[in-house]
Formats: C-alpha cells, sequence, structure tokens
C-alpha cells in the first residue's frame, strides 16, 4: 500500500515593506489576522488588520466605492470604516496590540482607525502604514503613522495631501522606473520594487520586524 507524505504548510512571513502591500492589497475587501511579531530579539502576539484599495465602483453601498473614497478625503466615516470597526471589535480581544497595513483606500482607512477614539481605548495600536494612499485630515492618532509613495503615483497626492506631503506627514517617497505607468506606479511598484525592501512590514527603514501570519480571525 503506497503511503503519501504530507508536509506541513509553513504559515505565511511578512518581511518587507512589499509583503505588506501584496497581502493587503490581495485582500476581498479587508481581513483581521491572528499573528506572531518578531522584534527586537522577542516574539509577542499580535494582530494585523489588513485593507485593500478602491475598485473604482459608482455603487455607493460598496464599500470599496469611489464614493468611499470621497468619504474618506475629507476624514468622514463610511461603510468601509464601519465594517472593519464592527469587525475588530468582535474579532479582537480587548486590550491587544494591533498593526494596520492599508494600499490606497485601505490606507486612508488605517489613518481613520488609527485616530479613532473606540478603537484607542480598545487596544494597543502599534502602527499605521499607508501604501499609495492620500494624506486623511484626522486628529487623535497616537501610533505612529508611515506612508509610502512612488514618485510616479498621484494618488497619495490628492485630498488634503499636498500640504502634508510637503510638511506635516511626508510620506517615503522613491523612483522606481513607472514615470510613464502610474497606474503600474500605484500597484506594482509597492509589491516588486527592490528599494522597499529596506523597509520590514511596518515601514521602518532596516526595523528588522517580521510577522508570521498564524490565524485567520475574521
Amino acid at each position: 500500500m503506497m503511503q503519501t507524505a504530507t508536509t506541513a504548510q509553513k504559515a505565511p512571513v511578512l518581511e518587507t515593506l512589499n509583503d505588506s502591500m501584496r497581502f493587503a492589497s490581495s485582500r476581498r475587501i479587508f481581513e483581521i489576522v491572528r499573528a506572531e511579531l518578531y522584534e527586537n530579539g522577542e516574539t509577542r502576539e499580535i494582530w494585523l488588520v489588513a485593507m485593500r484599495g478602491t475598485n473604482r465602483s459608482r455603487d455607493p453601498r460598496d464599500p470599496l466605492s469611489l464614493n468611499t473614497c470621497l468619504q474618506a478625503f475629507m476624514g468622514k466615516p463610511s461603510n468601509y470604516l464601519y465594517a472593519v470597526k464592527r469587525a475588530m471589535l468582535a474579532t479582537i480581544p480587548q486590550g491587544a496590540p494591533v498593526a494596520l497595513a492599508g494600499h490606497s483606500l485601505g490606507g486612508m482607512i488605517a489613518q481613520q482607525l488609527a485616530a479613532d477614539e473606540t478603537i484607542n481605548e480598545n487596544f494597543e495600536l502599534l502602527n499605521a502604514l499607508a501604501i499609495g494612499s492620500p494624506f486623511v485630515p484626522v486628529k487623535g492618532r497616537v501610533c505612529p503613522l508611515r506612508r509610502f509613495a512612488d514618485r510616479a503615483d498621484f494618488i497619495p497626492w490628492l485630498g488634503f495631501s499636498v500640504k502634508a506631503n510637503l510638511v506635516t506627514a511626508k510620506p517615503v517617497f522613491a523612483s522606481n522606473g513607472y514615470f510613464a505607468k502610474p497606474v503600474l506606479a500605484h500597484t506594482d511598484s509597492y509589491r516588486n520594487a527592490p528599494s522597499w525592501t529596506r523597509y520590514d512590514p511596518f515601514g521602518e527603514p532596516d526595523g528588522g520586524r517580521r510577522i508570521t501570519l498564524t490565524g485567520c480571525g475574521g
């Protein structure tokens, strides 16, 4: 009788900004994941909330719609924000450490969550990572905000971003050869360009953090 060997699948590991982008942008809408954070030689359990960007829908009921983008630009609540907030409160244990990561619209939602009073009261927010995202004019954020922008990506300049990009909340800029391809600059640059590999999954340069995704929470 022939026996078939089974190989245990390794849990996915996020080690760079590229990894955070690939994970966040591939979610159906958003995902809440139990994870292990390796940092400064130690490992602890955290929760990662990863959020994707718009699908350019014009249906205002769609959380990924252009209507949601406009609401987020203005720092106003949306059905996307409410959905993530409800899921976090229902899924993540009170007081647990949480990292936020989002691409484009998802990064704007991350900025709103990082400034939300209820979220800050219930969780220890470690980080808000916004990849290819406009700046959102919100108050009350206590965790670090790290924004990243390919120089050929015009999306991070929309909304109230011009002043923030130049003065108050500058993103990390990089040129990755996409000057004639702004759409690819908004997507492929953050997924694949080697210039982003020096940033860990929190967006810290040479930070050395590693996030191992151990289980889906919602």
